[in-house]
């Protein structure tokens, strides 16, 4: 099958979404021909890196630009222009739709477009109307609803595109059964396109990790931290854990590795306890050494009132899931990543803002051995997760959507 797949966060940067995709395309690049349309690498929170640079076979790669794109990129995105950056910063591939076609050709049976960012789906739209060819869109990432997004002066605009993006696409996937379940509701004359197609692990756990008893707890955090998605609860709690057993905390040695906003790292930094350590962005290579020294992995996931906060799981959990490390997440109850941890038995599962349990937890945590012996994952429930698994899926629904042409 040739396959125009879409996708401006794709290998060797170094985000989740770009993560995802080399995972999802190493795959795929065993089976399809694919031309991969993609943006340059750029400076900031998402730059280049050498470790998530895969090998692929049969995939082209096709980089749009501006000119001077450098230049270009940095001056559209500044305070100066932000206005003009809708639906993201990326919103100028919208206007690429005839160079792709010009340089692509029109020979494909079917475009996949990975979302985030939202412009790579209305590149994909314009692309489907151009060329008549089926569309499958995934979305990691929620778009009107998301959360995390700060609201603009767009938003019926926005929602106005994400509801014909809903009605050009030919299939529709989602990362959890929770977020499908939340844009099946929301648009129920598109439910029957809708499926879910996760998050990828990146291979299934080799045997049980040893439960490291000995000397101290080595905790780490793999990710960004920003918005409500921060240290507080866990500050709050090591904070409580120092007023009645300070001596505990010796017994802990904790790192944070991945970008930060300047106002969560003064209050890390504010919080003075000598424990944490900042190593700041890190290389994936290096995440991955750090998860393997580690005893325990940390996930945040904020409280908040929208129903799609208890319907995420990090990507990062599948990372976690594969090094075989027992997680430790602060996240809604009744999220999957809660159910992870809870329900199959891969970590333990506490509240956002309960600060009482989790200082609790570390109280256990330091003062105990055998402690972290007491999981009993149910590994079986991995395979759902695996490179193979997910693409026979995603292929399956590639398949149904041609033989409508």
């Amino acid at each position: 099958m040739k396959i125009l797949m879409i996708s401006p966060q794709s290998p060797p940067k170094n985000s989740p979404e770009s993560i995802q995709v080399a995972r999802y395309l190493g795959e795929l690049d065993r089976h399809h021909d694919i031309t991969l349309v993609t943006t340059p690498i750029e400076h900031g929170w998402v730059v280049g890196d050498s470790s998530l640079d895969i090998p692929l076979h049969r995939t082209r790669r096709l980089i749009v630009d501006l000119p001077f794109h450098t230049f270009t990129a940095r001056l559209l995105a500044s305070r100066y222009f932000r206005g003009f950056a809708f639906p993201d910063k990326e919103f100028w591939i919208t206007s690429k739709v005839s160079s792709v076609i010009a340089r692509a050709g029109k020979d494909f049976d079917v475009i996949y477009s990975r979302t985030m960012p939202f412009s790579s789906a209305l590149l994909a739209l314009g692309l489907k109307k151009k060329l008549n060819l089926p569309w499958v869109m995934h979305i990691s990432d929620p778009i009107v609803d998301n959360p995390y997004r700060a609201k603009g002066e767009n938003e019926e605009k926005l929602a106005a595109l994400e509801s014909e993006c809903f009605e050009q696409a030919d299939a529709i996937t989602l990362t959890t059964q929770g977020i499908a379940d939340f844009y099946a509701r929301k648009y129920p004359d598109a439910a029957h396109k809708i499926s879910v197609s996760p998050n990828i692990m990146p291979g299934l756990p080799q045997k049980r990790a040893e439960k490291r008893e000995e000397g101290k707890v080595k905790l780490l955090y793999a990710g960004a931290l920003y918005g409500e998605r921060n240290f507080d609860t866990l500050l709050a709690a090591l904070e409580k854990l120092r007023e009645s057993r300070p001596e505990l905390l010796e017994n802990l040695e904790f790192k944070v590795a991945g970008n930060a906003a300047e106002d969560i790292l003064e209050r890390i930094r504010g919080a003075a306890i000598g424990q944490i350590e900042l190593l700041g962005r890190v290389s994936y290579s290096r995440v991955l050494e750090l998860q393997e020294d580690a005893a325990i992995v940390l996930s945040i996931e904020p409280e908040g009132e929208s129903e799609i906060l208890r319907t995420f799981m990090p990507s990062k959990i599948l990372d976690y899931l594969a090094a075989d490390k027992p997680i430790l997440a602060l996240t809604p109850e009744g999220s999957p990543t809660w159910q992870i941890c809870n329900d199959h038995g891969f970590g333990w599962a506490i509240g956002s803002n309960d600060t009482a349990k989790l200082a609790e937890f570390f109280e256990k945590l330091l003062e105990g051995r055998g402690f972290l012996s007491t999981l009993a994952p149910h590994y079986d429930i991995l395979e759902h997760y695996t490179a193979p698994k997910c693409v026979e899926e995603l292929g399956e629904i590639f398949d149904k959507v041609t033989r409508r042409q």
